[in-house]
């Protein structure tokens, strides 16, 4: 099986998305032509309470948060032989004497 090449794939491309486009509104036509039947949405609705799936307590966002700190960068472990923020290099000798010149 030979590769498409670059403008045949750029065409296929094209022609995926004019079909999408199409397919889209041909399905919102033939919705927005539907007539409104109460059976068949009170029917779709009753697939949730005939579900065996457990019901969800939560919208999911704690656990999504729990997932995106496991992936967040994390600062480098302080260096026990560098000064901590919280302390003060000790100062040299000239810098003790002529402060002003800072």
């Amino acid at each position: 099986m030979r590769l498409p090449t670059r403008e045949e794939q750029k065409f296929l491309v094209r022609l995926w998305d004019q079909t999408g486009r199409e397919l889209d509104r041909i399905r919102r036509e033939a919705l927005r032509g539907k007539e409104y039947d109460w059976e068949e949405v009170d029917a779709l609705l009753s697939l949730g309470d005939h579900s065996d799936a457990p019901s969800r307590t939560t919208s999911g966002l704690v656990e999504m948060q729990r997932i995106f700190m496991k992936a967040a960068p994390r600062p480098d472990p302080p260096n026990p032989d560098s000064p901590s923020s919280g302390e003060m290099e000790p100062r040299s000798e000239q810098d003790a004497e002529s402060p002003s010149t800072r």
